[in-house]
């Protein structure tokens, strides 16, 4: 309260300095990750039948937690079939998730495959050349 009539004695109003405040110190949008990142992996290993080995390198959503990213990474699999049937499933997998999380809100779900793999092959794959 002190704070506020020092801000009101300042011109600011409280609810701006609250609002900012709170998204400096935020951990609900990392929250949500690892919730997400739980449940679409399990949504995967039940639902679906997906050719190769597809795991979830990471999820990173937005600030306001409307969307997010899920990037796969892909083995023994043609990456576009993967992604294609994921965007397919995503209505399903978001109703999945609303029966599973208790979220206000759940994102809007984007799928990428996971460039950081494939990158990493080809440095594994220039390394055993130079070494022959």
């Amino acid at each position: 309260t002190k704070s506020v009539r020092r801000l009101r004695r300042t011109g600011l109003s409280p609810l701006i300095m609250s609002r900012t405040h709170s998204r400096k110190g935020s951990s609900r949008a990392p929250r949500l990750s690892s919730l997400l990142q739980q449940e679409i992996a399990a949504y995967m290993r039940v639902e679906m039948d997906l050719p190769g080995i597809v795991s979830i390198s990471q999820i990173e959503a937005a600030p306001n937690m409307q969307s997010a990213t899920v990037w796969l990474s892909i083995y023994g699999a043609d990456e576009e079939e993967i992604l294609k049937t994921m965007k397919s499933e995503t209505r399903s997998l978001r109703k999945y998730l609303t029966d599973r999380l208790r979220a206000k809100y759940i994102p809007q779900l984007r799928f990428k495959s996971d460039p950081s793999e494939a990158h990493a092959q080809k440095i594994s794959e220039a390394l055993r050349d130079l070494d022959s």
